[in-house]
């Protein structure tokens, strides 16, 4: 009822998928909802830390990019977040005037005056844009001639072009680029997936498995965290120190690693999750089925894995003399 009773207080015509995140115990209740233009795949979990492993899923897939539409009448910077498309930036293309009509000529990118200035104003909004992914739109000749005057910094975040014609949906080009950057992005991930597996058969710097992973992120030799984008481990048992989590669905009379506290229960997804966020590391989603074969999930690590594999002695931390 509180849910209902918030969406009709804040009417969301351009939401199309929502992220409710509720806590009742009873204290301090809480509730909150988060609209978002994009959709959100169907899901419930419930476990003592907040699950944004959806949210992370949707900002993979539906993340901020920036296109750059070229046509010969002007050129326009749209930002598009979260499936939100947003105009930055506008400027028309000035011609030179011609005394004499021209019919048969057709308005190419040859027709087009310099375009040079537009360009700068374009450089100047993409570097307070800053990163992200960048896409070129619209016809082809006048692409390439902004192509040629880009800065280095705005041609490595260029990802593709897509011909566009300026009659066609701003909505519609920036389905189109999404489209174009889900299967870059899909197949960045598969490769990334395929070496961290590699590196891991081969005793590189990986590993695989959620209980090798949670250790190389709680000690801070990660580097990359991979993720199957199926994962879904059933709850496990983790101890204070964070020694590693069991698959087993009872409470265990003896953890090996808990010897200096008291293990709890935790979804190592959300754990996974919490951790990479804490410790800034990049979380990448793929959807090899050789990932998961190995617990569908791994980390690509900073140092050789056998660095952290060793177990520490038992008076770790003590010195002992004898006279």
């Amino acid at each position: 009822d509180s849910v209902i009773e918030q969406l009709a207080d804040e009417p969301l015509p351009n939401a199309h998928g929502l992220a409710i995140f509720a806590v009742a115990d009873g204290a301090a209740p809480l509730l909150s909802v988060m609209p978002f233009a994009a959709p959100l795949r169907n899901g419930l979990t419930v476990s003592t830390s907040p699950d944004i492993f959806p949210l992370l899923q949707l900002r993979e897939m539906y993340g901020r990019f920036t296109i750059v539409t070229a046509h010969p009448e002007g050129f326009q910077v749209v930002e598009v977040n979260l499936g939100e498309v947003a105009i930055r930036a506008w400027t028309a293309t000035p011609k030179p005037p011609s005394p004499m009509p021209a019919p048969d000529r057709t308005p190419t990118a040859a027709a087009v005056s310099d375009i040079q200035p537009q360009v700068r104003l374009v450089e100047r909004v993409l570097t307070k844009i800053r990163s992200g992914p960048l896409f070129l739109a619209g016809e082809v000749a006048t692409m390439q001639r902004i192509r040629d005057l880009l800065t280095p910094a705005s041609i490595d975040r260029l990802v593709g072009a897509v011909p566009a014609h300026a009659e066609e949906a701003l909505n519609s080009t920036a389905a189109r680029c999404l489209r174009s950057l889900i299967d870059f992005e899909a197949d960045q991930a598969f490769e990334l997936s395929a070496r961290v597996v590699q590196e891991a058969r081969r005793h590189g710097p990986a590993v695989t498995g959620p209980e090798a992973s949670l250790r190389a992120l709680r000690s801070g030799t990660a580097q990359r965290l991979v993720l199957g984008s199926n994962y879904r481990p059933e709850p496990g048992w983790i101890s204070d120190l964070g020694a590693g989590a069991s698959r087993r669905r009872l409470r265990p009379q003896h953890y090996p690693g808990g010897n200096a506290g008291t293990p709890e229960e935790v979804n190592s997804r959300v754990e996974l999750i919490r951790l990479a966020g804490q410790h800034r590391i990049p979380v990448e989603f793929t959807v090899d089925d050789t990932l998961n074969e190995f617990g569908g999930v791994a980390c690509l690590l900073r140092n050789q894995p056998e660095q952290i594999a060793q177990q520490l002695p038992p008076r770790y931390g003590r010195c002992l003399l004898y006279t």
